[in-house]
């Protein structure tokens, strides 16, 4: 498992306004900092294929050539990556998110939430599971 703190360096620029530029500007990211998020969520070839909505050869094609992922692809990354953030704040611990992220969740239908965020809609509804938790809701 990749820590948290390696998958935010992967995606950090030189400083903060540039970061908030970039993800404003929903730059194309290359394969190495988009695996390093897909990594973290212990993520195989085919749910990453499914994540970033491509076949899984252009997953494999993407590693031996450190591919380029497309602007929507990237903005799943970057809005997966502020979701880990918002996670681990919210557990305390890298381990104890990813647990919650694997184990089925009543509040979203019995659905394990790993499953959902390879969803844009599902981003949005584990998202906002999250802030349920951070407001004290127990779900």
């Amino acid at each position: 498992m990749k820590s948290y703190k390696s998958v935010e360096e992967s995606l950090s620029s030189a400083s903060v306004k540039e970061e908030a530029v970039a993800y404003w500007r929903q730059e194309s990211l290359p394969y190495q900092k988009a695996k390093s998020v897909l990594d973290f969520l212990e993520f195989n070839q085919e749910e990453s294929a499914h994540f970033l909505d491509v076949n899984p050869s252009t997953i494999s094609r993407w590693k031996s050539n450190n591919g380029i992922l497309s602007k929507l692809s990237s903005k799943m990354i970057y809005d997966v990556n502020e979701l880990i953030k918002k996670g681990i704040s919210i557990f305390g611990s890298e381990q104890q998110f990813l647990d919650w992220l694997g184990t089925p969740n009543q509040a979203l239908g019995n659905v394990i939430p790993k499953q959902m965020i390879q969803d844009p809609n599902g981003l949005e509804y584990v998202d906002e599971a999250l802030d349920a938790l951070a407001w004290g809701a127990i779900i």
